[in-house]
């Protein structure tokens, strides 16, 4: 069901009752200030629509639409809806930690962003990642700055290197250091 952003938008198949029923992320709930929730997602033609949703009562937490934005990237449109439902909105990890919606989205998208690299690289395939997701992974490892240029400036080779997927040459592993970069492997 289509609406403007700020509408209070509710529906979709999105807003079940206890157990999440119809949300789309196949993941389960997340704790938000002590209640356990589901965020679900409606990338619609013209609108993305995001609610987030009580799991035990199928009560709305919050709710927030943004333009969906097919021309560019569509997760540019996500970005914006999620951020206007949940500004500063603290979810629990299952460990009990408290974080922003948005900081857990963000290891979200490293987790799927550095398996995906596991799992390309087990299948004998080219490592790759959507370029929103090499931004995301990148901009966390550099706190924003542009990747380094003793990566060529490719933030996949950044990801790859800083965690331990891919050997670093000579002299990167001070340009790691040097930049503030800590490199993300249990490996030396």
């Amino acid at each position: 069901m289509p609406g403007p952003p700020g509408s209070g938008w509710v529906g979709g198949g999105g807003v079940g009752g206890a157990g999440g029923g119809g949300h789309r992320d196949g993941h389960g709930g997340r704790a938000v200030g002590g209640v356990n929730v589901a965020v679900c997602v409606d990338v619609g033609s013209t609108y993305t629509k995001v609610a987030v949703v009580d799991l035990a009562g199928g009560a709305l937490v919050a709710a927030a639409a943004a333009p969906t934005t097919v021309g560019t990237d569509v997760l540019h449109g996500v970005d914006a809806a999620v951020a206007a439902a949940a500004p500063g909105r603290l979810v629990r990890t299952r460990h009990g930690d408290a974080m922003t919606l948005t900081d857990f989205l963000v290891t979200r998208v490293v987790e799927v962003g550095v398996h995906g690299l596991d799992l390309a690289e087990a299948l004998g395939r080219p490592p790759w990642l959507t370029p929103t997701a090499a931004r995301v992974v990148a901009d966390l490892l550099t706190d924003g700055r542009p990747v380094p240029a003793a990566f060529g400036g490719d933030p996949l080779t950044l990801i790859r290197k800083a965690t331990g997927r891919a050997p670093l040459a000579a002299g990167e592993r001070d340009v790691l250091v040097a930049g503030g970069l800590r490199r993300l492997s249990f490996a030396a």
